[in-house]
């Protein structure tokens, strides 16, 4: 997996208005050497790309608004917990890639947190519930306000292929490279909501 490291260049995108990524949770632009993006395609449905290594201790602590959040992480794993449980996100070498989506119904607090020369590369979908339902997407089952559904299967050679672009892009200011994360996020999105009709992939988190 060296290849994906080697070549990147240095990149901090972050737009100004996000709905799901506050001020606060932005890493400062010595913290990590690679590229972090995150971008709102349309209202109520982000992006958020990780390809970059930790060069020093970084943590979050901030809320998650209600919504889905379509998690894939191709390479490494982080420390994150959402309401104090902890998530189990990330690949152990080894490991097939997996495509995880977790949905809430209400606000909840989310920490993360990064140790130095972590290396990690994911691709992060956020989608709201107004998103979801104008869309005409239902989860498969109906979100309660505090439990936490987590749906989980392993990515295809397509679904790969298609997190890998998604990572490896340098940023998304540009109205063409906009265009072109929107187009891939969205198939992306739609395979996965086809794939997820499978009952033996669904697990509800109890509350505490």
């Amino acid at each position: 997996m060296d290849g994906h490291r080697g070549s990147l260049r240095n990149v901090m995108e972050f737009e100004n208005r996000l709905d799901w990524f506050s001020k606060t949770d932005r890493p400062k632009s010595h913290v990590f050497e690679g590229l972090v993006t995150a971008c709102q395609l349309q209202t109520g449905f982000g992006l958020h790309t990780l390809n970059a290594t930790a060069q020093q201790s970084f943590e979050v602590q901030s809320h998650r608004e209600p919504g889905a959040v379509l998690h894939c992480f191709l390479e490494g794993s982080t420390e994150a917990q959402l309401d104090g449980k902890p998530m189990n996100l990330g690949r152990l070498p080894g490991e097939p890639v997996k495509l995880v989506l977790t949905s809430i119904g209400d606000t909840q607090r989310f920490s993360r947190r990064s140790q130095p020369n972590e290396y990690v590369r994911k691709v992060t979908i956020q989608m709201s519930h107004d998103w979801l339902e104008e869309n005409g997407l239902a989860l498969p089952a109906k979100t309660s306000d505090r439990l936490m559904q987590r749906l989980e299967w392993v990515a295809s050679m397509d679904d790969i292929n298609t997190l890998e672009t998604l990572a490896q892009m340098p940023g998304f200011s540009t109205p063409v490279a906009r265009r072109q994360a929107e187009a891939v996020s969205l198939g992306l999105v739609a395979r996965c909501f086809g794939d997820m009709s499978s009952p033996t992939r669904t697990t509800i988190l109890t509350s505490r």
